[in-house]
């Protein structure tokens, strides 16, 4: 049944999430929840998340981050 799956990598905003005037970075990988304000606008967040995913990826210290285990 995969009627409710949506392909969320198609989505510019991908691991954005929008609280108020701000725009929060949430990732949950490896049993961590990855949550930070980063930005106040879509431009500058997308550019800080794009750094964080890479630092992630790379096994590289995340760059501004606030880490729940």
């Amino acid at each position: 049944h995969m009627k409710h799956r949506k392909n969320i990598e198609d989505n510019p905003n991908h691991h954005l999430q929008k609280l108020g005037s701000r725009y929060w970075f949430r990732l949950r990988r490896g049993g961590k929840d990855i949550f930070h304000n980063i930005a106040g606008d879509v431009d500058t967040a997308r550019k800080l998340r794009d750094e964080m995913l890479a630092a992630y990826h790379s096994g590289k210290p995340i760059p501004y981050l606030n880490t729940r285990a």
